[in-house]
């Protein structure tokens, strides 16, 4: 038998995220206070794409909010998409480039889901865990795309997919859709190794309860302070 100070290193860092050993109370205080960072990550990653793609392409008047990033000139593009107007849009910002600036946000929320399933598998870290299950939630704002294109209807644009599907002259169900599948992927590879250790639920319940007290801080104070 090996005694502590035989077991890899590598081991014993993955015991002490997992929680094993730990009293509940502990398990929820640690992962509670590492996941408080979790939603704001999370965001500012996402945004942090589209922002840095602003900057390259030369977007006059670049904005980084605390949950959004803009340019001067985007409302009146996206307004003109939506008329119908492409031509008129594209005179004001080429549409391929646009669309890069979106599509970029998107790769750095999946660059946070696969980190984050990495992390969570080898060492079910609770800040993983949650930006892992917080990454793909933005996806769901895609169902009533998906429930529109079923139904044969159409639907006004929200999301960066849709944006993606407007610029393409596509509907966005079948982009939503894709968003969804990934989101569902994305928790199963996130939930399953957690739920399998001991203490598991406890892990998952701190994670989130400090995910939930962090958005509630950063979106109702510290992220408007940082980023109006």
């Amino acid at each position: 038998m090996m005694s502590d100070s035989q077991v890899p290193a590598a081991e014993m860092h993955a015991s002490v995220h997992s929680g094993i050993g730990e009293s509940i109370p502990s398990v929820l205080w640690r992962s509670a206070l590492w996941s408080l960072p979790s939603l704001p990550l999370v965001v500012l990653l996402h945004e942090a794409g589209h922002f840095a793609a602003f900057l390259a392409f030369g977007f006059p008047d670049p904005v980084l909010r605390s949950a959004s990033a803009t340019f001067g000139g985007a409302d009146r593009f996206w307004e003109l998409m939506r008329l119908g107007q492409r031509d008129e849009a594209a005179m004001l910002f080429a549409p391929a480039r646009v669309g890069a600036a979106t599509l970029s946000g998107l790769a750095l929320s999946m660059l946070t889901i696969v980190g984050a399933i990495y992390l969570v598998r080898r060492a079910h870290h609770p800040l993983a865990l949650a930006a892992g299950l917080l990454a793909p939630f933005r996806f769901l704002v895609g169902v009533p795309a998906v429930a529109a294109w079923l139904r044969h209807q159409s639907v006004t644009p929200g999301s960066d997919e849709g944006q993606i599907a407007l610029l393409m002259g596509v509907h966005p169900g079948p982009l939503a859709l894709v968003g969804l599948l990934i989101m569902v992927a994305a928790w199963w590879c996130v939930i399953s190794p957690i739920l399998r250790r001991r203490q598991g639920r406890w892990l998952m319940l701190g994670s989130l309860v400090g995910a939930a007290t962090g958005g509630v801080v950063y979106g109702g104070w510290l992220g408007p302070l940082l980023l109006p």
